[in-house]
């Protein structure tokens, strides 16, 4: 798929940063990503969603860009931030920076992603979900994969394993249903609907989510 395809709706949009605004999840995710970053090269990051994640990175000093491919998501990070630094790009043609970060971004084993974005840079800081926040295996595949590609390409890499809580305030439980079905799938809302818990404050409802993530820190080899 290539620029201009949206997959973020107002709705997805609405429930992202309102969940955004209501944890500490991408500060602490950022902290995360700053361990592995050098401070003094630039870094990009590809398919930057709503560009949280660029936005701490910036103002902690970090000289960041960020791109996505989603029109809505780039309106609403550079809307959100009032920061320049965010394009609307394809991560087939991204641009050279000796540092490419990926947060959630996808499968860098699918095709030739990993090979074509070494191209364009020396080191790529890969944070993957293992899709089993409540505990439920949602049938995506995690970092397994990811590491079983770059032992059999001999690619050089470290990893390490966290958890964030990154929980979804909802209004109702009907809305609970909707954003599991949105999120998941149909054949999951029945599964995922009793982490929906309720809550004090302008949100009635919680629906639990401890974030498991996998980050990849990938070198490329020295010729």
């Amino acid at each position: 798929m290539r620029a201009g395809v949206s997959w973020w709706d107002d709705e997805r949009i609405l429930w992202y940063e309102r969940a955004a605004a209501e944890c500490s999840f991408h500060r602490r995710l950022s902290e995360y990503v700053q361990s592995h970053l050098d401070k003094g090269k630039p870094i990009h990051e590809a398919g930057c969603g709503l560009g949280h994640v660029a936005e701490i990175l910036f103002h902690d000093g970090f000289d960041i860009t960020a791109s996505d491919r989603d029109p809505a998501a780039i309106a609403q990070a550079s809307w959100r931030s009032s920061l320049d630094i965010f394009s609307l790009r394809d991560a087939c043609d991204l641009p050279y920076s000796p540092q490419l970060l990926l947060i959630f971004f996808g499968r860098i084993s699918e095709g030739d992603n990993l090979h074509r974005f070494l191209e364009n840079t020396e080191r790529i800081i890969c944070i993957l979900s293992e899709h089993s926040g409540q505990g439920v295996n949602t049938g995506r595949k995690g970092s397994a994969e990811t590491e079983r590609f770059l032992h059999e390409n001999g690619i050089r890499y470290s990893k390490e394993s966290f958890e964030i809580p990154f929980p979804q305030p909802l209004l109702s439980l009907s809305e609970a249903e909707k954003f599991i079905e949105q999120s998941y799938g149909r054949k999951f809302v029945d599964t995922l609907i009793p982490f929906a818990e309720k809550a004090e404050g302008r949100y009635p409802l919680i629906l639990r989510n401890d974030k498991k993530c996998t980050l990849f820190d990938i070198r490329k080899e020295e010729s």
